[in-house]
């Protein structure tokens, strides 16, 4: 991140690649590191890359809206609309609080 901060985004996109090769799958470390090593592509300009790598660490998690913000800004730019994205990441949070949960009614 270091190098990001540092606007060398090539040289973050090279140890982000390296970080998330050596940290074990689904975990916080690897997780933040898909995150930005998304942040990082998206900085060189390749927002389609980038989009693949922000959507694989937000699935590996909670849900997150910033993150899901994020995302669905850089899905917008990369493919016109939001079309196909709740196939990706699942449903907004709009949509969740709306879905009607089961209620137990008293008898």
């Amino acid at each position: 991140m270091a190098f990001f901060k540092l606007d060398k985004s090539n040289e973050a996109v090279l140890r982000l690649r390296r970080a998330v090769n050596a940290s074990p799958e689904g975990t916080p470390l690897w997780r933040s590191s898909m995150w930005h090593l998304g942040a990082a592509l998206e900085a060189n300009g390749k927002p389609d890359q980038a989009l693949l790598y922000y959507i694989k660490s937000y699935v590996a998690g909670p849900p997150d809206p910033a993150r899901r913000s994020v995302i669905e800004s850089i899905y917008k730019k990369v493919n016109g609309s939001l079309d196909g994205l709740e196939d990706k990441i699942g449903p907004g949070f709009a949509a969740a609080r709306a879905t009607p949960t089961p209620s137990s009614s008293p008898q």
